[in-house]
């Protein structure tokens, strides 16, 4: 469960070690190594100082690879005509949920600083997550308008890279801990998932839960929040829907601007693994949300 996806543009923290690069008939793609990460970028054809995607990979928190997604990584750059970066992250047992927002932050960073090369537009950044990478992807957007010490970022870069945020897609995303542990516990999966072992512990839960994190921020702070598009599936059993609908519900009643689609017959896998191949059934339909939600976000602000 999950991975998360964020577009956009230039720069990081991270020290570059490698890189390699190859070109298809329309599409181009770079693999670079970091000594704490790696990354992928595909940028569509006709690209021009485009903004993008950035696509991670992750599974629970305890498990994924960005390889597994760079088939939606690749039409996800075509569909949108944007530049997409597919990111690594360190997860359980190798980093808690704040190393795996750290992470995050770095590619965010490493998009605004170096993104030119790449063809995206450093201020135009557009956040996309998968289950787990949803979550994550969505403290990321709220402790860096929160300003957090524990990201070990000048206040200056942090408001910088927040200014780029253009919006934030969640496909079946976690928004409340606490919530979905008791699912877990439900469907007797609490002690096999690396959730509560990610998070410290349940006392942690309502810290990394971002329906909690809303609640506590001051207006000025909520004023600055990106707009919001969740996508998710009625046949999702993994991250029930209501997930989406409770937290689409938190978002409207504090003014944040936020779009909901719950997909008919679509499950957990499904509104990722239909985005890889244009012979899918749930492709277009998917995709249909997506691009009118990418072309809102960029037109927002």
């Amino acid at each position: 469960m999950g991975d998360f996806t964020f577009s956009g543009s230039h720069g990081t923290r991270m020290r570059k070690t490698a890189s390699t690069m190859r070109r298809a008939s329309h599409l181009a793609a770079e693999t670079t190594s970091w000594t704490c990460t790696t990354l992928q970028t595909w940028t569509g054809q006709r690209c021009a100082g485009a903004a993008g995607g950035v696509s991670s990979t992750g599974g629970a928190w305890g498990s994924g690879d960005r390889s597994i997604y760079c088939l939606m990584a690749r039409q996800m750059a075509k569909e949108l005509s944007a530049t997409v970066i597919c990111p690594d992250y360190f997860v359980y047992p190798k980093a808690n949920v704040l190393g795996m927002i750290q992470d995050i932050v770095d590619c965010l960073i490493w998009a605004r600083e170096s993104g030119q090369k790449f063809n995206f537009d450093k201020d135009n950044i557009v956040l996309i997550g998968h289950s787990a990478g949803a979550h994550l992807c969505t403290l990321a957007a709220l402790f860096l308008i929160d300003g957090r010490e524990e990201l070990f970022i000048e206040a200056s870069k942090q408001a910088d890279v927040t200014e780029a945020i253009r919006g934030v897609i969640g496909l079946s995303g976690v928004y409340n801990i606490v919530d979905h542990y008791e699912h877990e516990q439900k469907r007797g999966v609490e002690y096999v998932s690396t959730m509560h072992k990610a998070m410290n512990g349940v006392e942690n839960f309502p810290y990394y839960s971002p329906t909690h994190l809303l609640k506590r921020l001051s207006r000025d702070k909520l004023d600055r929040i990106p707009p919001f598009a969740l996508l998710h599936g009625t046949d999702d059993i993994i991250v029930p829907f209501d997930s989406s609908a409770k937290f689409c519900d938190l978002l409207t009643s504090l003014s944040v601007k936020v779009s909901l689609y719950l997909l008919p017959r679509v499950d957990h896998t499904e509104i990722v693994t239909d985005l890889m191949v244009p012979d899918r059934r749930f492709y277009h339909p998917i995709y249909s949300c997506i691009k009118q939600e990418h072309r809102k976000l960029l037109g927002a602000w």
